[in-house]
């Protein structure tokens, strides 16, 4: 059983052991978004510790985005999601250790969960936005295909607008997050294929992105699988060579 806001605080880092406590609070239903929290003065009265202690606690859930500070009123849980929430996993993520395999089963598995979403709820305009940002990709693939950082930032357009058409904050916010995390090892993938090739036409096709587009197009859960196996087979052919 979870300790209740205001139980006797074991010992160690009291700080962070009161953001713990507030995170699960919130996570409990204790404290519910839109809630207004204790003051620092009943906070340390109750919890027998310094205001200094519960303020370094409350500016770092304020930082997190969980906690807002309205002037004259007090401090409150957040109404809503916010992307400085997955701030702290992104930070986690990045120093992690981690192997090119392993991040490409990520991408992967991330893509395929942002694809059942936007087949599920893609509608005109995001198709349209898809569609839009093929056609970039395609047009800076043919044209400046030795513009390694413009050949990126419309891959990952592509791959940004499907996490938006998913219609869920959080998982759009996921998948960018692992696209962030994939930036260094692609774009030395690009570098070593632009050395080895005249071009990097042999290292940028679309043909993946043309299965994907189809698969939200037509709402069509049977030609995500496909279309994921060789979005995977592209994604490793390009992270092997970084």
């Amino acid at each position: 059983m979870s300790a209740g806001l205001f139980d006797e605080l074991p010992k160690g880092a009291i700080s962070e052991i009161l953001v713990e406590r507030i995170t699960q609070a919130i996570i409990d239903g204790q404290l519910k978004p839109g809630d207004k929290l204790p003051t620092e003065v009943e906070f340390s009265e109750r919890l027998k510790i310094g205001r200094n202690t519960v303020r370094e606690a409350i500016k770092i859930l304020v930082a997190f985005g969980v906690l807002e500070i309205r002037r004259a009123e007090g401090t409150f849980v957040v109404n809503a999601f916010s992307p400085r929430m997955m701030d702290p996993m992104i930070y986690g993520l990045v120093l992690e250790e981690r192997s090119l395999p392993e991040l490409v089963e990520l991408k992967v598995a991330m893509l395929r969960s942002v694809m059942y979403l936007a087949v599920e709820k893609a509608d005109y305009a995001g198709v349209q936005a898809l569609k839009d940002s093929y056609v970039n990709f395609s047009r800076v693939s043919q044209q400046s295909p030795g513009d390694l950082e413009a050949v990126y930032a419309a891959s990952a357009d592509f791959y940004y607008t499907m996490g938006e058409i998913s219609k869920n904050p959080m998982l759009a916010q996921l998948n960018n997050i692992v696209l962030r995390m994939s930036k260094f090892s692609r774009m030395q993938g690009l570098a070593v294929a632009g050395r080895q090739n005249a071009g990097l036409m042999g290292y940028l096709s679309s043909e993946h992105f043309v299965l994907l587009l189809e698969a939200i197009e037509k709402c069509d859960k049977s030609l995500i699988e496909p279309a994921l196996q060789k979005t995977g087979e592209e994604w490793r052919r390009l992270l092997m060579l970084a």
